[in-house]
């Protein structure tokens, strides 16, 4: 009886944490998103190369902030996978383009390595493809 009422306690203080988090991941998601839109629109003089034809400069804006903006790459973006990465004892096989925009590939590839050799992992192999993008 005792470990099913502590279950039900456990069960209740994860459900109040979770309702009081659900706010403020509310909240730090409108700064990060009112962040973005600022940087969007200082960037607008020189975007103006780079929007689509037949869209206006605040249309492209507006298209990467719902593309961008959305709860699962805020989330995303905040997960840090060194603790995972650490653990990881099996081979690896790390690629990226020099020309990449979705991931700076000097500092992931390190990060990468940093933490495979953290965690005792010697069987990686680390590589940067120059004149390539995130695609190859």
């Amino acid at each position: 009886m005792c470990k099913t009422n502590n279950a039900k306690n456990l069960h209740s203080y994860a459900t109040v944490f979770q309702n009081l988090m659900k706010p403020i991941e509310r909240s730090l998601h409108c700064i990060w998103k009112n962040c973005l839109i600022k940087r969007f629109q200082a960037l607008q003089g020189d975007s103006k190369d780079i929007v689509p034809e037949g869209l206006t400069s605040e249309d492209f804006t507006a298209t990467l902030l719902n593309a961008i903006c959305t709860s699962w790459m805020f989330l995303f973006l905040r997960q840090d996978s060194t603790p995972i990465l650490e653990r990881v004892d099996f081979a690896v096989l790390a690629l990226n383009g020099e020309k990449d925009l979705q991931v700076q590939p000097k500092e992931n590839l390190s990060a990468i390595q940093a933490a495979l050799e953290k965690g005792g992992n010697k069987n990686s192999t680390i590589k940067e493809f120059p004149n390539l993008n995130h695609l190859f």
